[in-house]
């Protein structure tokens, strides 16, 4: 309808006095064309309830990751923004290791610790280099993927580039923040109680500081030998291939039968109750000696109720490993440890088995069967090099052998062992609070003047591999008497693990150091 038709309408309206205003708005209306289901093309159409919203993938974050070797792991935690769709579904994250330097045996050089967290971390078996990693998070419906770096520097640590002594770094102690005059105390010592042929080196900071003796003559390494042929039981535990709750009778088919082992002394607790743990830490039960002239071997006390040493123990450990590798462990610890250290065959040679038949049936085949609580003839060269590996966290130059975390679990006293009685405490005092996994340490700082992080192997004769992480410091010491007096009278042969026998020798080299 037109204005004008409009103002005619209403003007009309106006000249009829008796109109009420009802009327004139119905005139209106429907001249409008409004009260009669007319139309008015200006009206806006009808609004259409708008489109669901789209569901987008997450979009997933993780930072750039940097470590130095020797540290063989990190840890880091990835993120996602999302747009809540689908509605009350909740996001899920997966780690892979896409690529980087490749592992022992061709195997894959990062290990994650967890695949499908958040939050996660990796141990890094390939050295150093680039390592990538894709997180995937997903919505329930679409995923989005983000790639991570995580860079291992090189080892800026000093090690032997070869083997023998002329592979070491050369310094001097006052170079490496020693005092010469300490380091001549603790050898006088050794010397002069000690009245024998002997050995010695002390390094710093990855550099041979200091030594006596001879570099190349070879000793028995007596139980030293559990410290360094244990290095396979590290390994082994790396790998998963044992476990230290694994019972040993269900890891060695000839547990407690070849030899056999006298249990009729012990009213609770069986042979098929001793752990992986028990073995390597004294607290199996087995009597101390292996050797069968000396009596029969028998299980003393109930697994994992006592602390008390034992030889047996440890040669059952050494057959265990043996029937887990499938291997002779002279051959393994060769190949897989002592070749890449810079130990040859000449340094380091483990004898025939002296207690046991030769060889163990493995699948089958005759393998030869190796002592763990004493067999290795050694120098303190190679003494040395094994201690280095240990002060560096298992990691030597730019080459992860053991991790970080096992090395770690080897000097540190287990808890499950606190609570075991010791029957023999003067020959051991301390010993459930003091001793690893085949590896002595101060953590309660029994030698007070030596710092708490200090740890070492320990055989007849006073032969020692002792790592002090605190100070960079190793020390290696072999001979062929030990240091143990009767009143003045001297027991070359007798050993305990009294800590006062070594206190003399080993404050003066820590006092040492000053700076």
């Amino acid at each position: 309808m037109s204005r004008i038709s409009i103002e005619r309408a209403v003007t009309g309206a106006r000249s009829l006095s008796v109109w009420s205003s009802t009327t004139l708005l119905s005139l209106m209306l429907a001249a409008c064309g409004g009260g009669g289901g007319g139309s008015d093309s200006n009206t806006p159409p009808q609004q259409s309830p708008p489109p669901p919203p789209t569901n987008a993938a997450p979009v997933p974050k993780a930072d750039p990751v940097s470590i130095t070797l020797p540290t063989d792991n990190a840890s880091w935690t990835g993120s996602a923004t999302d747009d809540g769709l689908p509605s009350g579904a909740s996001l899920s994250y997966a780690w892979e290791f896409v690529s980087g330097p490749a592992g022992p045996s061709n195997s894959p050089g990062a290990i994650l610790s967890s695949t499908n967290t958040a939050a996660t971390s990796a141990r890094f078996v390939g050295g150093s280099g680039d390592y990538v990693f894709n997180l995937k998070v997903s919505d329930t419906a679409l995923t989005g993927t983000a790639t991570m770096h995580v860079t291992v520097n090189a080892n800026p640590n000093t090690y032997p580039t070869a083997a023998g002594q002329a592979g070491w770094t050369a310094s001097t102690p006052a170079a490496e923040g020693m005092d010469e005059t300490k380091l001549n105390t603790a050898r006088d010592y050794s010397i002069t109680t000690g009245a024998d042929t002997q050995s010695g080196y002390i390094v710093r900071h990855g550099k041979l500081v200091y030594s006596w003796g001879s570099a190349t003559q070879g000793y028995e390494m007596k139980s030293t030998t559990k410290s360094m042929g244990g290095l396979a039981l590290l390994l082994a535990l790396d790998e998963g291939k044992v476990a230290l709750t694994d019972k040993a009778s269900a890891k060695l088919p000839v547990f407690g039968t070849d030899p056999a082992v006298d249990t009729t002394g012990v009213s609770s607790g069986t042979l098929g109750d001793i752990t992986v743990l028990q073995l390597a830490t004294h607290t199996s039960g087995l009597s101390k000696s292996d050797d069968p002239s000396l009596g029969p071997l028998k299980l003393l006390f109930p697994p994992g109720s006592t602390w008390s040493y034992s030889d047996q123990g440890l040669n059952w450990l050494a057959d265990v490993l043996t029937q887990t590798y499938a291997q002779d462990l002279s051959t393994f610890m060769f190949a897989r440890v002592y070749n890449t250290l810079g130990i040859t065959a000449t340094d380091l040679v483990w004898r025939d088995n002296a207690f046991r038949t030769k060889t163990l049936s493995v699948n089958g085949t005759a393998t030869a069967r190796r002592e763990l609580a004493s067999g290795i003839n050694a120098n303190v060269d190679a003494m040395a090099r094994v201690g280095l590996l240990m002060l560096r966290q298992g990691v030597w130059a730019n080459t992860p052998i053991l991790s970080n975390a096992i090395v770690a679990k080897a000097h540190t006293p287990p808890p499950e062992v606190a609570n075991a009685a010791n029957p023999n405490t003067t020959d051991y005092p301390g010993a459930t609070t003091n001793y690893g996994m085949l590896w002595w340490t101060n953590t309660t700082q029994q030698m007070t003047n030596v710092p708490k992080d200090a740890y070492w192997a320990w055989g007849l004769h006073e032969t020692f591999i002792i790592v002090i992480p605190s100070l960079d410091l190793v020390i290696a010491r072999a001979g062929n008497k030990g240091w143990h007096y009767a009143g003045n009278v001297q027991q070359p042969d007798v050993w305990n693990a009294d800590y006062n026998v070594i206190a003399p020798f080993l404050t003066p080299i820590v006092q040492s150091v000053t700076q």
